[in-house]
């Protein structure tokens, strides 16, 4: 078998044309989806993935809000944050940047999420309904993987699929 560079441009565009054409949808019915993030400390790398969601966002029509915190952030003011966003009818969806300062638990941050706003399918329970293939959140990087075989058409029954970084 010999190996094929797949490109993933074509297939974020596609994707990001579905997810444009439903929020329309949504909002065309009085739903206006709603993500937000969490960002505790300075660290630049984090900034830059948090702006990029938020930039995906306000191009596919999404209600989003950042909350950002400062890296002496307490355990207990990051959970008063994330009982907030799962109280928030208007945050369908958030997720906990990591890595956090050295001083938080990213686990216990994790925990105390509602499962069903997990955007990054982190949390115990949206990983064990990927494991036992219910439907819920799922992690980016095999969502992204499988997005990218179903795009161009590759069949993976009985197959190991191996994905190579850059």
């Amino acid at each position: 078998m010999s190996a094929k560079l797949l490109e993933g441009k074509p297939v974020a565009d596609a994707v990001m044309q579905r997810v444009t054409a439903r929020t329309a949808a949504l909002r065309g019915r009085g739903v206006v989806p709603g993500l937000a993030t969490i960002l505790a400390g300075d660290d630049p790398a984090s900034a830059g993935y948090v702006r990029k969601k938020h930039e995906a966002c306000a191009a596919a029509g999404f209600w989003s809000e950042n909350v950002q915190l400062p890296a002496s952030t307490t355990q207990d003011e990051l959970h008063a944050v994330i009982d907030r966003l799962n109280a928030d009818n208007r945050v369908h969806g958030f997720l906990i940047q990591h890595p956090l300062p050295r001083a938080l638990d990213f686990g216990r941050a994790l925990l105390r999420m509602d499962p069903d706003k997990d955007a990054d399918g982190l949390h115990p329970t949206n990983l064990g309904r990927l494991a036992i293939g219910d439907p819920g959140p799922v992690p980016a990087t095999p969502a992204g993987v499988r997005a990218m075989l179903l795009h161009y058409g590759i069949p993976t029954a009985g197959r190991h699929v191996v994905v190579l970084g850059r």
